[in-house]
């Protein structure tokens, strides 16, 4: 048997199209580089001063100023659900130090640009969106780096869930028991998986 497929056929961007967003893309970008642009305009003069030893004083200055620009605007990204800070979000730099230090951006209003990554940085696991909408059935594949079988992912997602009050977890067989015991003894034995029951907290 043969199959044969037909792709649609694309139409191809319009030069108008591609222009606007040529410009569109510069426009945003001249915006958030022209701080930064000053700030390492300020530190080439001051070092350029330095090299000619001109005026200590000068290279002092500029090269204060220079720095202190840059972490004043690394420090106004955190206050970037503000309109007036909102700019900030424009900056691949900023986005990528944010993402660095794990910062979660929340404003009433989307980011300019949004970095799309999997779980990994929070949660590696792929389950607190299912425990957010109070599945009744989750089915996990645990595919971490882990030898020792130490269940250190789900750990993690344990206590995310504490942290945010959504659910509490108990192994049906014994709901008394702590679940990090069912949870150890599983490093000691031959079962090919781990059962857990969930508790939802109720919603107000």
């Amino acid at each position: 048997l043969g199959l044969s497929t037909s792709l649609p056929n694309i139409k191809p961007y319009e030069a108008g199209d591609i222009a606007q967003h040529c410009c569109q893309r510069t426009l945003d970008r001249m915006t958030i580089a022209m701080p930064f642009m000053l700030c390492q305009a300020l530190l080439l003069i001051g070092t350029v001063l330095n090299n000619t030893r001109s005026s200590c004083y000068s290279y002092f200055y500029l090269t204060q100023a220079g720095y202190s620009g840059l972490i004043l605007l690394v420090c106004l990204s955190f206050f970037a659900f503000t309109p007036w800070t909102r700019w900030l979000m424009r900056s691949p730099p900023i986005l990528q130090f944010q993402l660095l230090f794990t910062h979660r951006h929340q404003s009433s209003q989307p980011p300019p640009y949004v970095y799309l990554s999997d779980g990994g940085l929070i949660e590696c696991l792929g389950v607190m969106a299912l425990l957010r909408r109070q599945m009744k059935l989750i089915i996990c594949s645990d595919a971490c780096e882990d030898a020792e079988c130490t269940l250190r992912a789900l750990r993690d997602t344990i206590a995310l869930a504490r942290e945010e009050r959504l659910c509490s977890f108990f192994d049906p067989e014994r709901p008394g028991r702590d679940v990090a015991l069912t949870m150890a003894e599983l490093r000691h034995s031959n079962a090919p998986f781990l059962r857990l029951g969930i508790r939802y907290e109720l919603v107000e």
